[in-house]
């Protein structure tokens, strides 16, 4: 796509107001001003007037090229960027050479992914393609570094200025891909040959027999008894979509069930959405599946992730439509890191109302399928890179979103790296979408 899109003035607004909410208190935000015209943002922050190029016309190609990072962000010492002139008063305000509106505006709103030139295997667009990627900052929250140096610069006139409150929360997802309801032999004659589980293949076999449940449901009890063990709030995402070639079509109506599910919502859990593979671009799908949850639970979804991370930024509006109030699809399917270049949720933006969503996006950090099938870590090596992730949200304020399936910790190595992970989250606030 070589057309570019015009960004609008609200757009550009909205923009400087993520920098902003991400650079200064909460307070402090709501005292500011931010006005835009063809050319500059400019932002009237405690007194401090900046001015911040902007792009009228945005390329999503432009974002392809991995120089467009070529950013200059806080120096190490906290300190303003080299590249930061002026006073900070109205008539020689704080003046930014770079275009952190723009860069941000792409970035939170997937700019790049909205006409992909070419698509993975499952119809995604390739974190490879991505300007991150190739710039290597997948593993960097480059919206928030945006913020650091907008703060940074405000600092330098204003020392004692407020800034983002600091710390991390969690957020800790489970996406129930499949319960081992119905029995399929082949499926269960995986956790042999695959992955070498004998005793997840007897599970299977005993409740085929009439014994217990299925290995899969198994480790969604242990999710539990793990949460519970460690105070944690946990989302669990089931499935309503029927059997398909991506779709196991489990049946939660199944009386095995019943009183487990009772059992999550009860314990002060969250059970969401996890849509089938179909459901990217198909409004109807989206909505007779929660139209299938709402029978179940007497209620309507908060919100979910969509199955396989199938998602493009037209998910939005379709979320939105259906009644969610958010979303935790954006994230790199093969790679921890930071699709959208941040850790804090938000409103993205609506280019037919011109105005941000309704609708929140939490953006995904780290996967366990990425960690174990893609970077082919160990359990201990998973820890120590959930670890450093942790650090990297708590620097800039902002949400460790997880995911861990329950089809996999029921295998030794993803159960020891979810029960270390859960103990490095165990004393931290979990984050509550009404939040943002």
């Amino acid at each position: 796509m070589t057309r570019a899109i015009e960004i609008s003035l609200a757009a550009r607004c909205w923009a400087a107001s993520e920098l902003l909410r991400r650079a200064v208190s909460a307070e402090l935000v709501g005292k500011s001003r931010i006005s835009a015209d063809s050319e500059v943002c400019r932002i009237r922050v405690d007194g401090v007037f900046v001015e911040v190029p902007c792009s009228r016309h945005l390329t999503p190609g432009k974002f392809r090229n991995a120089s467009v990072f070529g950013v200059r962000v806080a120096q190490a010492d906290g300190s303003a960027p080299s590249s930061v002139a002026g006073s900070g008063t109205e008539s020689d305000p704080l003046r930014f050479s770079d275009d952190l509106v723009g860069l941000t505006f792409a970035m939170l709103n997937r700019l790049e992914e909205l006409k992909p030139v070419h698509f993975d295997p499952w119809g995604r667009f390739p974190v490879e393609l991505s300007a991150a990627y190739r710039s290597d900052m997948v593993d960097r929250p480059i919206v928030d570094e945006y913020a650091e140096a907008l703060r940074a610069a405000v600092r330098s006139v204003r020392p004692r200025i407020a800034g983002r409150q600091s710390g991390v929360s969690y957020f800790m997802t489970h996406d129930i891909d499949n319960v081992g309801v119905p029995f399929r032999l082949t499926t269960s004659a995986g956790h042999i040959l695959r992955r070498g589980n004998a005793l997840a293949f007897a599970q299977d076999i005993g409740s085929r027999l009439g014994v217990g449940v299925p290995a899969r449901w198994r480790g969604l009890q242990h999710l539990l008894r793990e949460g519970k063990q460690r105070d944690l709030r946990l989302n669990f995402y089931f499935k309503f979509s029927g059997p398909t070639s991506h779709d196991s079509g489990y049946d939660l109506r199944a009386p095995v069930f019943k009183r487990y599910l009772t059992a999550i919502e009860d314990a002060g859990h969250e059970a969401g959405i996890h849509p089938g593979y179909f459901t990217m671009g198909d409004e109807p799908a989206l909505s007779e599946e929660i139209r299938r949850f709402r029978e179940i639970f007497g209620r309507s979804p908060h919100g979910g992730r969509q199955h396989y991370l199938r998602w493009t930024p037209k998910s939005w509006g379709e979320w939105e439509r259906a009644g969610l109030r958010y979303d935790s699809s954006v994230g790199w399917p093969t790679l921890p890191g930071f699709r959208a270049g941040t850790a804090v949720p938000y409103h993205p933006w609506n280019f037919e109302a011109d105005a941000p969503y309704r609708l929140v996006e939490v953006p995904l950090v780290f996967m366990d399928t990425s960690a174990f099938d893609d970077l082919h870590l160990s359990g201990s090596e998973a820890i120590s890179v959930a670890a450093e992730f942790i650090e990297k949200c708590r620097t800039v304020g902002g949400v460790f979103t997880t995911l861990w399936h329950n089809c996999r910790v029921i295998d030794s190595e993803h159960s020891f790296a979810f029960r270390g992970t859960a103990n490095l989250i165990r004393e931290l606030p979990c984050y509550e979408v009404n939040e943002c």
